[in-house]
């Protein structure tokens, strides 16, 4: 796989959303969306992949690895990022709300996974997506349903939802 992808010595897996250390789990929402986004590959633009609130990378590399021409993971915390994602990777320190910036501007499709977990998310995480102008894939687990319905109220774009998996997609065109 890729060089310093060792997911057995570098990640937790927890598939019941019960362990503390969200940068270095892979969550359930991460490969039902992952899931989703292969399943359908060709509806999206692969160009320029931006996954917010990266935590391990694991989509990232995935998505590398499914043929996106440049691919940027970006986490408020970087260093489990720097250990685990291919050298052909952008990593970028980015929380959500921040200063809209190049590298983001230019994405084709953002995607991200179980960041709807604390009450300022949404707003936050609205202002960015609100922005900008390529697709967003989020995939969300139902552990929050009220952030999840303020994230929908805050959101200023069309927006289709749909339940995979006892998670929810949503796609932000």
């Amino acid at each position: 796989m890729h060089t310093g992808w060792n997911p057995l010595n570098d990640i937790w897996y927890d598939d019941d959303n019960s362990h503390d250390n969200t940068g270095s789990v892979v969550w359930s929402s991460q490969k039902v969306l992952w899931s989703y986004i292969y399943t359908n590959k060709d509806e999206f633009d692969l160009g320029s992949v931006v996954e917010l609130g990266s935590g391990t990378g694991m989509l990232s590399n995935l998505i590398l690895d499914l043929g996106a021409k440049h691919v940027t993971a970006s986490d408020q915390y970087v260093e489990t990022l720097k250990k685990t994602c291919s050298d052909k990777i952008n990593i970028k320190t980015f929380c959500f709300g921040d200063n809209i910036t190049d590298w983001l501007s230019n994405a084709t499709l953002i995607i991200a996974s179980d960041v709807l977990y604390l009450p300022d998310h949404p707003t936050k995480l609205c202002k960015t997506i609100n922005s900008l102008v390529c697709t967003v894939v989020i995939c969300s687990s139902m552990r929050c349903p009220s952030i999840i319905r303020d994230f929908e109220a805050n959101l200023q774009r069309s927006f289709v939802k749909q339940l995979v998996d006892n998670h929810i997609i949503h796609i932000i065109k």
